[in-house]
């Protein structure tokens, strides 16, 4: 009840207030190095092992999947990676649209290592950009 107030018979109480969301836990410590576009990629690459098993898992099930998944990236000022998402049109019909891969199982396991990356302190609060994965039958 609010301090001097008196309660009307019969009122509800206020609404409690909504909880914050807590952003995710660090992965780790950040990695060594300033932030650099260059260093995105080393670290990016540096996880394509742990990402292939998203892609052959599906050429299991289609043989001729292949496409570039565009995954937009939001990235803290301490490096840790609070948004990871990409397009999933077409989800459920496994295969091509044009050049983007829409595969909607090999995209959400994609986009779930990209969460579990961590980058070095942007040292310029949050940072939004688009990493392009290429998958393809060599």
């Amino acid at each position: 009840m609010y301090a001097g107030v008196a309660p009307r018979p019969g009122a509800l109480p206020p609404p409690a207030p909504a909880p914050i969301a807590a952003p995710p836990a660090p992965v780790g410590p950040a990695p060594a190095g300033p932030f650099s576009t260059a260093r995105v990629k080393e670290i990016v690459r540096s996880q394509y092992d742990a990402m292939t098993p998203c892609y052959t898992d599906a050429l299991e099930r289609d043989r001729s999947l292949r496409g570039t998944i565009e995954v937009h990236l939001a990235i803290a000022a301490d490096g840790t990676v609070v948004g990871a998402t990409a397009d999933k049109a077409g989800a459920g019909e496994p295969g091509v649209s044009g050049e983007a891969l829409v595969d909607a199982g090999v995209v959400s396991c994609v986009e779930a290592h990209f969460r579990g990356l961590r980058f070095p302190e942007t040292g310029r609060g949050l940072v939004n950009l688009v990493y392009p994965v290429v998958f393809a039958i060599e």
